[in-house]
C-alpha cells in the first residue's frame, strides 16, 4: 500500500514543495519501505529564509505542515531553494538515526521537472491537501 501524504489546508508553498519531494521519493521501493518503518516528527528549516516544515510519519502515513513542532525528533537545516545539492545538517540523528536518514533523503530529493512542478503536486498518487 502506498503511503498517504496529508497536507494542511491552505498550505504555504514550502509545505507543498516538501510534500511533492516526499511523493517523488516514495516512488523508490527502498524509501517506501523505510517510510513504512519509521515513526516520529521530523522538521525542515530553510538555511536562507524563515520557512520551516514539520513532517509527521507513522505506520506509513505522512502529514506535512508549516513551522517546526516543539516535539520534533530530528531537524534538518538546508538551503531549500535551487536544484539538488542541499546537504542538510541534521540535529537529533544520534537519538533517531533511521528517522534522520529518512529526512535526509527527503530534503536531498531532486526537484520535480519544470515547468509544472507545482501543478503536478495535486496529481501525484497519495498526495492530498
Amino acid at each position: 500500500m502506498a503511503a498517504l501524504i496529508e497536507v494542511e489546508r491552505d498550505a504555504p508553498p514550502v509545505v507543498r514543495a516538501i510534500a511533492r519531494d516526499l511523493a517523488g521519493c516514495l516512488g523508490d521501493p527502498p524509501f517506501a519501505e523505510l517510510t513504512a518503518r519509521v515513526r516520529g516528527a521530523a522538521a525542515v528549516r530553510s538555511l536562507d529564509t524563515p520557512e520551516a516544515v514539520t513532517i509527521r510519519v507513522a505506520d506509513g502515513s505522512v502529514s506535512v505542515s508549516h513551522g517546526i513542532a516543539d516535539d520534533a525528533d530530528v531537524v534538518a537545516t538546508a538551503r531549500l531553494a535551487g536544484t539538488g545539492g542541499r546537504e542538510p545538517r541534521i540535529e537529533g540523528a544520534g537519538r533517531h538515526p533511521e528517522l534522520a536518514e529518512w529526512l535526509a533523503r527527503v530534503v536531498d530529493a531532486p526537484p520535480p521537472p519544470w515547468p509544472g512542478g507545482w501543478t503536478t503536486s495535486a496529481a501525484t498518487p497519495g498526495y492530498r491537501s
